[in-house]
């Protein structure tokens, strides 16, 4: 352990509250912050390390030239905003006042002002550094009509990419598969895979990438069994060992999605009962 010195507990307390947020000074800390700073009087090194490794940035904070970038969530242009994640990523509900996001630091990364508050961006969206997110423009070049797909954590709309006119856009907006118009129902699909629970109770409805997996073969199939065959084509492919195609000793062969035991020709309901596919059921007809 080691001890804080006067100069540094002297130096905390005339800071300021905005000083510690990084911002400009406006006023002094209170009698309370006093007695915290007091307080942290003796601090295990090896518990600081350990702090920091756990702390995930979301990135550096590019200098702005002056210019608003960014009109406010709430106000639109009528207000310049000052963004506090960095592109690929959106703000923990930016346009409220009060989130259940807010300050969780699982599956969240640290803004610039050093809260757990950065979500990336998903599938199907696009994030320019604004704190918000926006959905991919639909396709309209003739034959390939409909909605584009992008990756995760995209951060503009020339991510955005148009599928072939014999594939669609999946359900989850990340990648094209076969054409299932007609034969899946998109909303009750789409539903059922909002509805499905990671297998970890703690984790709710965050599910990782073969849960996820799991849970779209499982929905299509709820649907019928022809719409469910098309994600399994999609579902064997992603397990697929392939080869990266270059040569030499860089030459990689690997699944897209590994270490998943998913079974592409059914899956679990992952949280679903009866009485919520009832109820999605009943949803996909009126």
């Amino acid at each position: 352990a080691f001890w804080l010195s006067h100069n540094t507990v002297s130096g905390l307390l005339n800071w300021s509250h905005r000083d510690l947020l990084g911002m400009s000074r406006t006023r002094a800390l209170t009698k309370s912050a006093f007695a915290v700073a007091a307080s942290l009087v003796v601090i295990a090194p090896r518990a600081l390390v350990d702090a920091a490794d756990l702390i995930q940035s979301a990135g550096p904070r590019p200098r702005s030239n002056g210019d608003c970038g960014c009109p406010h969530p709430i106000y639109g242009d009528e207000k310049c905003y000052e963004p506090v994640c960095p592109t690929g990523f959106y703000r923990c509900c930016a346009t409220c006042p009060e989130a259940p996001c807010y300050g969780l630091q699982q599956d969240l990364a640290l803004s610039w002002r050093g809260i757990f508050e950065c979500i990336p961006c998903e599938p199907g969206d696009y994030c320019v550094g604004c704190d918000t997110f926006q959905k991919c423009p639909d396709s309209e070049q003739p034959g390939r009509e409909g909605p584009r797909i992008s990756r995760r954590m995209s951060n503009r709309t020339a991510d955005c990419e148009s599928c072939p006119a014999d594939k669609q856009a999946s359900f989850r907006r990340e990648r094209c598969i076969d054409r299932f118009q007609g034969i899946c129902n998109e909303e009750f699909v789409q539903r059922c895979i909002r509805s499905c629970k990671a297998e970890d109770p703690s984790r709710g409805k965050r599910l990782n990438e073969c849960e996820l997996m799991k849970c779209e073969v499982y929905c299509a199939y709820q649907w019928n069994k022809e719409c469910g065959e098309i994600i399994t084509a999609k579902c064997k492919d992603m397990i697929l060992v392939k080869d990266s195609g270059v040569l030499g000793i860089n030459s990689v062969a690997a699944a897209e999605l590994e270490d998943c035991d998913v079974n592409c020709d059914s899956a679990t309901t992952l949280g679903l009962g009866a009485s919520a596919l009832g109820l999605l059921a009943l949803a996909a007809l009126t």
